[in-house]
């Protein structure tokens, strides 16, 4: 039970991770817009491969949804104008 909740905090603490490195970064997202949506497809990709191969690899699952919640949150800022502000 434990665990389960500390990988649901895990994947929970992407977004505010994202939020920060979009944050820090805001001149590099629009550039890299591309890049965060080919990341995302190809971790999505990688998910449902580790779901049907590995499903006791726990770890590289958790891995994977990191990455790809912290990838569309960032292409879902690099589109918002007043995230971005002086970088439109």
């Amino acid at each position: 039970m434990i665990k389960v909740l500390l990988e649901i905090l895990i994947l929970l603490l992407a977004i505010p991770i994202a939020y920060l490195l979009a944050y820090l970064c805001k001149d590099e997202l629009k550039i890299l817009r591309f890049w965060f949506r080919v990341l995302a497809l190809v971790c999505i990709f990688i998910f449902v491969v580790l779901l049907v191969v590995a499903k006791e690899n726990t770890a590289a699952i958790l891995s994977i949804l990191f990455i790809i919640i912290v990838s569309l949150v960032n292409l879902k800022l690099s589109h918002n104008k007043k995230f971005l502000g002086r970088y439109k």
